[in-house]
C-alpha cells in the first residue's frame, strides 16, 4: 500500500526499504545528481513536514505512562495538522479536495469517529457488548463476593457516567489533564475499592 502511494506521488525510485520503530518507511537512492538537486530536497522537506504529526503522536503514545485516553483527541488533531501541511504544500483551500490527501485520510479514518459512524452497527467500545462482558468477568475475577462486586459495579456506574463527585467540572476537566493514576488519587475517594485497586 504504502509502496503503491509512493510510486502515485513522487518521480522518484525506491531502491531500498529498511523498516524502522514505527514502521515506516527509509528510502535510499544513490545518486550525485539527487543530493545536489533542490526539487529533490524540497519533496524530502514535504514528507517530513506532514509525516512530523505523525511521528509526534507516536512519540507521545510511545510511553509506559498510561495515555489510552488521549489516543482520539490526539488523532483527529493529527489528521488536522497533516492535511493543512498537504494542502499548504500545493496551495490549495482546505475545502477542495486533492487525491493525495484522500489516500491519505483513508489510512487515518480508521479509527476516528467518522470511522465509527460510518457503519450503522459498528460501536464505541463502552458500548459493545463484548467489551462490556469482558469487563464484567474480569471484575467478578477480582472480586469473588457478590456483596463486593455489587458495589464495585455501583462504583464503576458512577464513575462511567460521571455522577456524584465524578460530575464536578474538575473531576471532568482532570480526566483529560492528568494521568490516570493521578486522577484517580484526586478524585477517586469517594469509590474506595475502585480506588483501592487503583
Amino acid at each position: 500500500m504504502r509502496f503503491a502511494i509512493f510510486n502515485v506521488f513522487v518521480s522518484l525510485k525506491l531502491l531500498a526499504i529498511a523498516e524502522t520503530h514505527f514502521g515506516s518507511v527509509v528510502f535510499i537512492y544513490k545518486s550525485d545528481e539527487i543530493i545536489v538537486n533542490d526539487l529533490w530536497w524540497d519533496q524530502v522537506d514535504y514528507i517530513i513536514f506532514f509525516t512530523t504529526p505523525i511521528y509526534d503522536m507516536l512519540q507521545v503514545m510511545d510511553t509506559d505512562r498510561p495515555s489510552l485516553h488521549l489516543v482520539f483527541e490526539m488523532w483527529d488533531t493529527m489528521i488536522k495538522k497533516v492535511k493543512t501541511t498537504i494542502y499548504k504544500h500545493i496551495h490549495r483551500q482546505i475545502e477542495e479536495k486533492t487525491n493525495f490527501y484522500e489516500v491519505i485520510y483513508e489510512i487515518f479514518i480508521y479509527y476516528s469517529n467518522e470511522w465509527l459512524n460510518e457503519v450503522p452497527n459498528r460501536l464505541l467500545p463502552h458500548r459493545d457488548a463484548e467489551i462490556l462482558e469482558e469487563r464484567n468477568k474480569c471484575l467478578r475475577r477480582y472480586f469473588p463476593s457478590n456483596e463486593k462486586r455489587n458495589m464495585i459495579f455501583q462504583e464503576y456506574a458512577r464513575f462511567s457516567r460521571a455522577l456524584d463527585t465524578f460530575e464536578s467540572f474538575d473531576s471532568l476537566q482532570d480526566r483529560w489533564n492528568l494521568e490516570p493514576k493521578s486522577w484517580w488519587l484526586v478524585h477517586g475517594s469517594s469509590t474506595p475499592y475502585l480506588y483501592f485497586k487503583v
